[in-house]
């Protein structure tokens, strides 16, 4: 069923308010008939209009608000569309109860009922009914919440959802701490238009299903396991279709290779292939070196059997660990020689898994122009492949590098798209996005909404057993709060966010979160005036950064002139100068690689956040 209630939303009020001719509210009764949307969004502008619910300068408040909320984007028309079940079900018995009672008159009243001719139901009355129905269970829900009036006029105004009213419930008591700003109207340069079309070309209420690439996974490990016939051909079929939908021979080699191994070989490579599965689909965690391990062990199996296409899908999981530990050689040596390996067979599942990370590695190194490019251009490979996990990644990693840049209002806005597309935040890129959601939304002066984000942030965090997304998590949070001069909560969070560090397996890993931490802890005590343990935390910052072989000119700079601004405030003005002097070295290649700071995340304070 088409939902038109956007569409005739301002016709009712014209309805409700007698502004319409005779004709027009006929037409608008005959639509009301077969259109359980507007009749559900009719009642509502009756409520609204005829004032049963007055409104609280609380509740508008709260209006702005969760106009501008786009974490419950993705809950929004699930809930709408279970309200609507129920009623659906409630106007269809009654139309079951009216026609029986019509049946039974006709029986009571007509002697011969072949010569009877059926009454057609007054659609005028039961519509009526249908109105009263609506009306009764829209104010028995209205008598469990205050605020269901304030729901009610989100779905009018907006266009959301009854399920606005589940949320003004459930987050009523975190609502009442700052002051929210309306939101403004934020455009995406022409430049990323590309960007948020093809994002916006995931639906965020598609159902959940395998694509053909997992498809053909699940045939190709039935035929590994059984050896039957019927398999492989499954396989081969849907490897056809991949090639004939997307134009990549992935699948087709992968199962041509299939097709020539002998059986006792079949045995082994489904031992392995399975053991790629477990490392793909390992739950969040920070072991790197051991999973860099197995990918590298793994890659030379399948060589050893002859798979070059799956020793190179194993390569591009050894790629990614290597970005992540910062084994930048390896990584770049990875990179080119799997997207030379995938572009030259148009293996484009393999090529986009490549470039992704070969993406989040020059926003690392950077090089942001072409991580830009790179980004850009995975998400427009992911969503012709119809890989919405891959659009999210690259989408979520471009908002950051956005954020990065100061581009607060461009973050925010692919955020807020993204949010839409995620079913399960208890995931890393969830968390991900709730953390960049809550980073934004601080930038922007949406103070509350950045409150309730990053603390869902830490729930995910903890949710998902990583001590090292919980640890950013916490740190986000103390950084909000220390910019607000909420010192007392931030230094309790910054403890909580080093206890978390601490459980960090990887050696490289969590020497990187404590370093981080730490630079911000030292921010806070030169924002409190405590100069002497400022200098402390910096210096033992730039200290874990040189151990591990860290390069970021942009950090090093900041850090050196935040000990410069403390040791300047001390009376140390010749010491003050070197660290100046330092710090100006360092900016000048920052500058060369265009490289900036994000008013919230830099290191030396600033209160650009806030005004």
């Amino acid at each position: 069923m088409v939902d038109c209630s956007n569409k005739n939303i301002n016709l009712f009020f014209k309805y409700v308010k007698g502004e319409l001719t005779r004709k027009e509210e006929y037409s608008i009764d005959r639509h009301l008939q077969s259109c359980e949307d507007c009749l559900l969004n009719f009642a509502y502008v009756e409520e609204i209009y005829t004032k049963k619910h007055l409104l609280s300068s609380d509740e508008k408040t709260l209006f702005i608000k969760y106009l501008s909320d786009p974490v419950w984007n993705s809950e929004i028309e699930r809930v709408k569309k279970e309200i609507k079940s129920e009623i659906n079900q409630e106007i269809k018995q009654q139309v079951i109860n009216e026609l029986v009672i019509t049946q039974k008159e006709i029986s009571k009243n007509e002697a011969n009922l072949t010569s009877t001719k059926f009454q057609p139901i007054d659609f005028d009355t039961i519509n009526s009914n249908k109105k009263n129905k609506i009306n009764k269970s829209f104010g028995s829900i209205s008598s469990k919440s205050k605020y269901l009036a304030a729901a009610a006029s989100i779905v009018v105004f907006a266009g959301l959802s009854t399920s606005i009213y589940l949320m003004l419930n459930k987050t009523t008591n975190q609502s009442q701490q700052l002051s929210v700003t309306t939101p403004p109207s934020i455009l995406i340069n022409s430049n990323t238009g590309n960007l948020v079309d093809n994002i916006n070309k995931f639906s965020s209420n598609k159902p959940a299903k395998n694509n053909l690439y997992q498809e053909l996974d699940l045939a190709i490990d039935e035929y590994l396991e059984h050896q039957n016939i019927s398999s492989i051909k499954k396989a081969r079929e849907i490897a056809t279709k991949i090639d004939n939908k997307y134009g990549d021979k992935y699948g087709v080699d992968l199962v041509k290779y299939y097709k020539s191994v002998p059986s006792e070989v079949l045995k082994k490579l489904f031992v392995t292939r399975k053991n790629l599965t477990e490392l793909t689909n390992l739950s969040t965690g920070d072991d790197y070196k051991q999973r860099l391990a197995t990918s590298q062990s793994l890659e030379k199996e399948f060589l050893s059997f002859g798979n070059l296409i799956e020793a190179y899908k194993t390569k591009t999981i050894t790629n990614k660990l290597h970005i992540q530990l910062h084994n930048d050689e390896m990584a770049k040596i990875a990179t080119q020689e799997g997207l030379y390996f995938s572009t030259s067979h148009k293996y484009l599942l393999l090529e986009t898994e490549f470039l992704l990370w070969q993406a989040k590695h020059f926003s690392e190194i950077p090089d942001l122009i072409i991580a830009e490019k790179s980004f850009l251009r995975v998400i427009e490979l992911g969503n012709s492949l119809e890989i919405n996990k891959l659009v999210i990644s690259a989408g979520t990693s471009l908002a950051f590098l956005y954020y990065n840049q100061n581009e607060n209002q461009k973050s925010f806005e692919i955020t807020k798209l993204l949010m839409t597309k995620v079913t399960n935040y208890k995931s890393s890129q969830g968390v991900n996005l709730l953390q960049l959601a809550g980073l934004t939304s601080f930038n922007l002066k949406y103070y509350s909404l950045a409150n309730f984000y990053l603390k869902e942030a830490i729930k995910k965090s903890h949710e998902i057993n990583s001590p090292a997304f919980t640890s950013r998590s916490y740190a986000f949070l103390a950084l909000t709060l220390s910019e607000q001069k909420r010192f007392d909560e931030a230094s309790s969070l910054y403890a909580k966010a080093e206890l978390e560090a601490s459980k960090i397996k990887d050696n490289t890993a969590r020497l990187e979160a404590v370093a981080w931490i730490t630079g911000y802890k030292a921010k806070q005590k030169l924002l409190e005036n405590k100069h002497s343990q400022a200098i402390e935390l910096y210096e033992t910052k730039l200290s874990i950064m040189n151990k591990m072989h860290l390069i970021n000119t942009l950090e090093f700079s900041q850090s050196n002139q935040a000990i410069a601004i403390a040791l300047k405030a001390m009376g140390e003005k010749e010491q003050a100068e070197k660290y100046s002097a330092i710090a100006r070295n360092y900016q000048k290649i920052a500058d060369a690689n265009n490289q900036k700071a994000n008013c919230l995340l830099a290191l030396v304070p600033t209160s650009c956040a806030l005004e």
